[in-house]
Order: structure tokens, then C-alpha cells, then sequence
């Protein structure tokens, strides 16, 4: 019992109300706080990049340096208006070459639309490989109607010593058609500028290891 109730500090009669008010009161807010401490309420992860179609910030750039093993990547966003997008990755295919393997294998791209911290229902886009010139991969899709909220593009795969440069763009509607194809002679200059780039950090890394593995003189 404790002191304040003992009986040489309060009598009888003085405890047995003081313990009939205590009852009382832990009767009537007893299960309010016991709801206050079991329920938790929910905590959801806001994308952090807002995209405004053709406003300040339209783009996320897509960059991984290469690595070796598996992978993913989450790039949450939250759409302001109506949109369509666009997204372009590029990265390696070379199985073989004379300093290793180079690729990304089991490469995968897909956008979702989050619901809280969680993605709902199947991709709503899934991109699909290209060939160029048999030693360079770009992966693509068009997503043509995308209504204001939270989505999430998903890149994952097994890296060897890739990495993957891209971007992903939203734009209004109505000027989509003209987006979606660039003219041919563009479309070329960025692509070899682009393999020109990731061969050079290659044959960087590689220049690298070849001099860390050499004996010491």
C-alpha cells in the first residue's frame, strides 16, 4: 500500500473514499488511455522530388556507378499535375570484353503508383530493351497518362561493372507527341556521346585496377 494511504497517515473512513474516487476515475479514463497507448497511427514515406510538368523541376536523373551483384533502386516522386513521361536508361552489354565482364544482367524498369509507402496493383509501365551496336543497351517506355499523386520508378538487376546513366521526364500532355521521337540525327549523337562516356569510365576503372594488381618495384 503506499504511505499516503497507510494508517498512520490517513483513517479508515479517509481511505476508503480516497480509494473509491481512485476507482472511479480509473474506470471512467482507464480505456481512453489504453487506446492512446496501443493504437500507433501510421507513418508513410512522402516521395521527396516534386515533378511540375514543364515547371522548375521536370526530371530525375538516373545514375548508378558500376558495381558487382544484385541490385535496386527506388526513385519515389509526386506528380503535381496531369503528365505523360518519359524515361531512358543506357548501359552496357558486353559479356566478354579484354578487362571483364560489363553489363547489367536481368535488368528491370517499372513505375508504380504508391499508395503511402506502399505500391499499388501491377506497373503501370515496364521498359523495354533496345540494341545498339551489340555492346550498348538503352532501355525505354512512355507512360502517356499519368494522373496527379505518388508513384515510384523501380530499377533493379545483377550489375557487372556497368552502372546505368538515364533520366526520367515528365511533360504536359499536349506536348508529348513532340518529346516522345527525337530526330534521328539527335537521337544518334546521344547515344555515341553517351557509350563514348561510359567507355571512358571503364577504361578509367580499369587502368586503375591494372595498376593496383601490378607487383611494386
Amino acid at each position: 500500500m503506499p504511505r499516503f494511504l497507510e494508517h498512520d497517515n490517513l483513517t479508515a473512513t479517509q481511505q476508503q473514499g480516497l480509494l473509491a474516487r481512485v476507482t472511479r476515475a480509473w474506470r471512467r479514463f482507464a480505456p481512453a488511455a489504453i487506446a492512446a497507448v496501443c493504437i500507433v497511427p501510421s507513418v508513410w514515406a512522402i516521395p521527396t522530388t516534386t515533378l511540375s510538368p514543364g515547371g522548375a523541376q521536370s526530371t530525375i536523373a538516373l545514375s548508378r556507378a558500376a558495381t558487382n551483384g544484385s541490385f535496386s533502386a527506388d526513385y519515389d516522386f509526386t506528380l503535381t499535375t496531369a503528365a505523360s513521361a518519359i524515361y531512358n536508361t543506357g548501359r552496357f552489354n558486353l559479356a566478354d570484353p579484354p578487362i571483364g565482364p560489363l553489363r547489367i544482367q536481368q535488368f528491370l524498369a517499372q513505375l508504380f503508383l504508391l499508395i503511402g509507402d506502399t505500391v499499388s496493383g501491377s506497373a503501370l509501365a515496364t521498359g523495354v530493351d533496345t540494341d545498339h551496336l551489340g555492346y550498348l543497351l538503352s532501355n525505354d517506355f512512355f507512360a502517356a497518362s499519368l494522373a496527379p499523386g505518388n508513384y515510384r520508378l523501380a530499377l533493379s538487376g545483377i550489375d557487372e561493372n556497368s552502372g546505368y546513366d538515364g533520366v526520367f521526364r515528365v511533360t504536359p500532355p499536349a506536348q508529348v507527341q513532340a518529346a516522345q521521337v527525337p530526330e534521328p540525327q539527335s537521337a544518334a549523337l546521344m547515344m555515341i556521346a553517351l557509350a563514348s562516356l561510359l567507355l571512358a569510365r571503364r577504361r578509367s576503372s580499369a587502368r586503375g585496377r591494372r595498376l593496383a594488381a601490378a607487383p611494386a618495384a
